[in-house]
């Protein structure tokens, strides 16, 4: 009975955070500094709900029937003390509020329990809440303020001649990855999301930072028309447009691979550790971009039997995919395929389910349609960002200031299953 009424209790408590909320028609957006500590009541009541915290009750005055207290009939102040896994403190930033667990956690309470605490706790605040890692501990974040919406384009250097790129800004600042680390890209978004202009501002982070010397980028346009003004760029080794020319560079790839393996046996384990005992034969990284992956014919296509075996050994020898895609479904991208993209990046989706199959979350379903470039990206943790704004105009300057004219990087294997002509090697 005792606890029957404590629940009761519990859902009036909500019941008056959300009446209050809407009485003073204040959006979360505007929480007052005075609010936080309904709002913090708020998540611990979620919290014993959903059995995560603990309760002790002193000096309770309880209404004699548990129905009357939730319609608020008769009731009488609860004063409840959480002695587990509560609201400890609450911590306002620029773009929301942490509301700090106590730690550590109850025994046999974990991520996951919070975890399932998240779409209530959502619902009774107003807004997106995401469960963090603060110390030692645990937290729920409330997000108050999002994303600039019109970032501009700017370059980001980066030391060392290492292959990264900045794709936008997130709520602590520049989001990067890093292909060293994470080898491979999947970017997956609805038509009109901005798929196309962030893999191409991810590229040219990339052209700006490493030389024709460095990097030699290979692109599969099936389109025609997407990628034309990138031919002339000296780091672009070739840009196709057919199925059979796309095959021949996946074939070229494989090659490439296992040729570089060989040459690495015996003196390094990846191309970093080659390239710096052997600084007259250096090898460039080779990124590979592949557009829209349904227009290959789906997961059993003939290039990801030359793709599919190669993912896994690519990163040591310094070759890189970034894959695009509008329908990011398993006959699509094949399970092995998808295993070896460490970077899952994606913009608005039509649908929880594609949302779901590209960053392993729901949440791009709810992108607004007029937010392009906004997305989440999941680079080992998952995390929110705005691609940045990135003009025809300003990526044409950037491209011709690249474009000298010098000779292309060649592939030294299987160039000959190549359409002569279509990969920019010279003979």
């Amino acid at each position: 009975m005792l606890e029957i009424m404590l629940l009761a209790g519990s859902l009036l408590g909500i019941w008056h955070f959300r009446k209050l909320a809407m009485e003073s028609g204040e959006a979360i957006e505007g929480m007052a500094s005075g609010n936080l500590p309904l709002a913090a009541k708020a998540i611990n009541q979620v919290l014993l709900q959903n059995k995560v915290g603990a309760m002790s009750v002193r000096g309770a005055t309880l209404s004699e029937n548990a129905a009357d207290l939730v319609l608020g009939k008769k009731a009488q102040p609860v004063r409840e003390k959480f002695v587990q896994a509560w609201v400890q403190y609450a911590k306002p930033d620029d773009f929301g509020v942490l509301f700090k667990l106590h730690s550590p956690l109850p025994v046999g309470v974990g991520q996951k329990d919070l975890e399932k605490c998240l779409d209530g706790i959502a619902t009774y605040l107003g807004g997106k809440v995401e469960l963090v890692k603060d110390g030692n501990g645990y937290g729920f974040y409330l997000r108050t303020r999002g994303l600039e919406e019109k970032i501009p384009y700017e370059t980001f250097k980066f030391p060392g001649g290492k292959l990264m790129a900045a794709i936008g800004e997130g709520y602590g600042g520049p989001v990067a990855i890093d292909l060293a680390t994470r080898p491979h890209v999947l970017i997956g978004a609805d038509s009109g999301a901005g798929k196309s202009t962030l893999q191409k501002a991810i590229l040219c982070q990339m052209v700006e930072n490493l030389s024709a010397d460095e990097l030699a980028i290979y692109i599969l346009d099936l389109k025609k028309l997407e990628w034309v003004e990138w031919q002339a760029v000296d780091q672009v080794a070739g840009v196709v447009s057919t199925v059979a020319d796309g095959l021949a560079v996946a074939k070229s790839i494989r090659a490439e691979v296992e040729a570089r393996y060989e040459k690495m046996t015996g003196i390094a384990k990846d191309i970093h550790g080659y390239n710096q005992k052997c600084p007259q034969k250096k090898l460039p990284y080779i990124v590979v971009i592949m557009d829209e992956l349904f227009d290959y014919g789906g997961k059993d296509a003939p290039i990801w039997r030359e793709v599919g075996p190669i993912l896994s050994k690519c990163r040591a020898a310094g070759i890189h995919f970034i894959l695009g895609t509008q329908r990011p479904t398993t006959d699509v991208i094949a399970g092995d395929v998808k295993a070896n993209l460490g970077v899952r990046i994606g913009l608005r989706t039509t649908s929880h389910q594609e949302s779901l199959n590209i960053i392993e979350a729901g949440g791009l379903e709810d992108i607004p349609p007029h937010q392009k470039g906004r997305g989440m990206v999941r680079n080992g943790g998952l995390e929110d960002f705005q691609a940045y704004w990135f003009p025809e105009e300003k990526m044409s300057e950037i491209l011709e200031a690249h474009s000298t004219g010098r000779e292309k990087y060649r592939l030294p294997v299987a160039v000959e299953e190549a359409k002569k002509g279509k990969l920019g090697h010279k003979n």
